[in-house]
Parts: C-alpha cells; sequence; structure tokens
C-alpha cells in the first residue's frame, strides 16, 4: 500500500440553473408549432411576438432576432439538416425532432448569421438545458461544436454531390430545396443553370414585408409616412417595409383599412379587375380564397367603381405525390368557374406554384373541354412590370419582379 496521502477530491462545481433567454425560447416554440401541428410560421409568430411584448420580455431588436431565427432555420433546414446529419453517429430520423430544431436554430446561428461563435453555441446550449434538459443539452454542445469548426461555404463542399454528377441533389443541398421542388422549377423556367440558381437564390431571400392600401379605405402616402416604407415596385397600392417591423403596430392594417399581400397577389387581383368583359361587370367571386387578400382587394376596387417568398416551411411539406391530390381540385375549381361564370365574363385562374402541373397543364385541359373560352392576354394588364413571357399567360419569380412566384391565366366565356 502507498503511504502517499490521497489528494483532497475538489468540491464539486455548484449546480447553476439554466438561464431562459426569451428571444430563443419564443424561437423554439414557433418551430416546434410548425412541425406539430402543421403551422405556418407566418401564422405562428406574430402572436407570440405580441405577446411576449406585453409582457415587458422583448423590444424591437427582440423582436427582429427571433424573427429572423425563424425564418431562417426554415429556409435553410436542408442544408441545415444535412450539416446536422454529418455530425451525428446515427441516421438523422433518429434524432428526436425537438433536439433536430435546437441544432437547426444553432446552425443557423453559426452558418447563417453573425452572431460569434461562442455566443451562438453558449446560447443555443443554454437554449437546451431549458427546453430539453441538461442530458441532451451535452449532446447539443458536441454537435455544435463540430458544426463551428468551419463556415457554410466549407460544410457546403462537404454534403453537396458536386455539380457535374448530380446537378439537382447539388442544388437542393447548396439553395435548401427539396430535390423534386429544384427539378420542377427547372423545367418551369425551360433549363439553363444560371436562371435556376437565381431563382432558388431569390427564393431564400429574406422578403419584404409589402402593405397593401386598399383602395377608398387608405392611400399609399398614409402608409408612406411609416419608418423606412417606400413605394412598390409594380403595384400601385403597394409598399414596401424596408427594414420589416411589426405590421400589426400601424394604424391603417390594424384597423382594416390597409393589409399585408405580396406584390405579385396585388397585381394577379388588380389584372383580373382591369380585364376587358362583355356586358355589364356586377359581382366577383373568388372561388378558392385563402387569407383571401385578393378578394380584400377586389372588394374595395368593386366598391369603389359602385359595384356589390412568405412560407418557407411550405417546401418541406410538399411532396411529388401532393400534386395527384391537387391537380383534379384545381381542375374541379376552375371547371365550376368556368360552368359558373355568364357569356361574357372572366375567370381568373391564379396560383401561387409555379409548377407546370398546377399552371399550364391545368389551364390547357380546361380550356380543351370548353371550346366557347379563350385566354385573354393578361400582359398589357400589367403596365411596367417586364419580362412576362410569351403570353398570354403570366408567370411571376421572386428572382425577376420580386415578387411571390404567382400564375395567372385570364378566361373569358365567349358564347
Amino acid at each position: 500500500m502507498s503511504d502517499q496521502p490521497r489528494r483532497p477530491r475538489k468540491p464539486a462545481k455548484p449546480y447553476r440553473r439554466p438561464q431562459k433567454d426569451p428571444v430563443r425560447v419564443l424561437a423554439f416554440e414557433a418551430l416546434r408549432a410548425v412541425d406539430e401541428r402543421d403551422a405556418y410560421a407566418n401564422l405562428v409568430l406574430p402572436p407570440l411576438l405580441r405577446k411576449a411584448r406585453e409582457n415587458d420580455d422583448f423590444d424591437a431588436r427582440d423582436a427582429a432576432l427571433a424573427t429572423e431565427l425563424v425564418y431562417g432555420t426554415l429556409r435553410r433546414q436542408g442544408t441545415y439538416d444535412a450539416v446536422v446529419a454529418a455530425c451525428v453517429d446515427r441516421p438523422l430520423r433518429e434524432v428526436d425532432p425537438p433536439v433536430l430544431d435546437v441544432l437547426n436554430l444553432g446552425a443557423h446561428q453559426l452558418l447563417g448569421t453573425r452572431i460569434p461563435t461562442h455566443a451562438a453555441v453558449s446560447a443555443t446550449v443554454e437554449l437546451a438545458r431549458v427546453v430539453l434538459g441538461d442530458g441532451r443539452a451535452k449532446f447539443v454542445n458536441a454537435v455544435l461544436r463540430k458544426i463551428a469548426q468551419d463556415d457554410l461555404d466549407g460544410w457546403l463542399e462537404r454534403v453537396a454531390p458536386p455539380y457535374d454528377e448530380d446537378p439537382e441533389d447539388h442544388l437542393a443541398v447548396v439553395h435548401s430545396h427539396p430535390r423534386w421542388v429544384v427539378s420542377a422549377l427547372w423545367d418551369s423556367l425551360g433549363g439553363g443553370r444560371t436562371g435556376i440558381e437565381e431563382l432558388l437564390r431569390a427564393d431564400n431571400d429574406r422578403p419584404e414585408v409589402t402593405l397593401v392600401a386598399r383602395p377608398g379605405r387608405a392611400t399609399t402616402t398614409e402608409l408612406l409616412d411609416e419608418e423606412a416604407a417606400v413605394p412598390g415596385r409594380w403595384s400601385p397600392y403597394a409598399v414596401r417595409l424596408t427594414e420589416g417591423g411589426e405590421p400589426g403596430a400601424i394604424t391603417a392594417v390594424a384597423e382594416g383599412r390597409a393589409g399585408v399581400q405580396d406584390e405579385g397577389s396585388q397585381l394577379v387581383a388588380l389584372a383580373l379587375a382591369n380585364a376587358p368583359v362583355e356586358g355589364p361587370d356586377r359581382m366577383w367571386l373568388d372561388g378558392c380564397a385563402g387569407p383571401g387578400g385578393k378578394a380584400a382587394l377586389l372588394g374595395a376596387l368593386a366598391a369603389e367603381r359602385g359595384a356589390v417568398r412568405r412560407r418557407p416551411e411550405a417546401r418541406w411539406r410538399r411532396r411529388p405525390e401532393d400534386l395527384d391530390g391537387f391537380a383534379p381540385l384545381q381542375r374541379g375549381l376552375l371547371r365550376t368557374a368556368l360552368e359558373s361564370v355568364r357569356v361574357g365574363g372572366v375567370v381568373g385562374y391564379a396560383t401561387c406554384s409555379p409548377h407546370l402541373a398546377e399552371t399550364r397543364a391545368v389551364v390547357g385541359d380546361l380550356l380543351k373541354q370548353f371550346p366557347d373560352a379563350e385566354l385573354i392576354d393578361a400582359r398589357p394588364l400589367l403596365p411596367g412590370v417586364p419580362d412576362l413571357g410569351e403570353g398570354p399567360d403570366v408567370q411571376l419569380w421572386p428572382h425577376v419582379h420580386g415578387t411571390d412566384a404567382m400564375y395567372l391565366a385570364l378566361i373569358r366565356r365567349a358564347g
């Protein structure tokens, strides 16, 4: 036996309770709602931000950071999944979804923001301690330290296949889109590497908040009085908020006299409102309203005449097989509209998808069934908007027009 005296054990460090960071906890809650409830970030995030401000937890900077963390993580989810997969010792499907959300939040801070590396890692690990517990926080810490060893370009060289070997998979990883979406968009553009890369890049840009001044109820002059507000590019009713902000805090928006609406959506409504019709123009019907933005703009225009890039998570929800269900529904809606419209009236078919199976294929099939229907050239109804193609239908593009990828065909019942 050794007669050396034993060294006294160092006293254990006292347990430190995790510090709750309201910004990152809110961002995590928003991501979980998107994943668990199939919620949309643009519907989930505003009430969370509003509640945080009411509790005096947030200021404008906090709200901006939380918004960037949520939307940035969702936009680049495919890229971050590939990076995380290279840093864990199990298939990604075996990582608990809440853990993966925290890891992707951390990956976005490390690879997609200017947050210093140490701060990004420590803040995300602290978040993991709060929402996952100390045990899983150690796993998060280990993975994030691996991710922090390289920047985004370096990781893309490691996880994306070379373009020459598999161009679609390369673009899917580099630009964070499902492979089938890359393929569909490429088909819609008609080929060429430059165009598809510009489109995918624009699809990942943080879109400006665009407002619509509903005619007869608000004016662009009123909205332009807001801080960092500039006129829209194409729509006479559009105002862009170049520095983001909370639209709900704007009086005209809170009162329903103005709203948040992409400029492409405004252009679709305006083109339909200005389409030439034969006979009296008395009633307009929105046959498939989502939030109702186009219907609200049409309603405001109708009242004046005396007549009666936003969900980044959507790209990860939809699958190629979804089109099998959408196409019959879209054809059915358009068929019903064409059956219902009077002779001389006009039907506007608009989608926010540029997929050929949801645009020209649907319109072409229905025109074969309605020999008395004819396409109206929509391009002259969008004066000043460039690069609208050969017509008569119109496809707007994020990388060309700075709008959502709206498609519009105007169809008149001729007799």
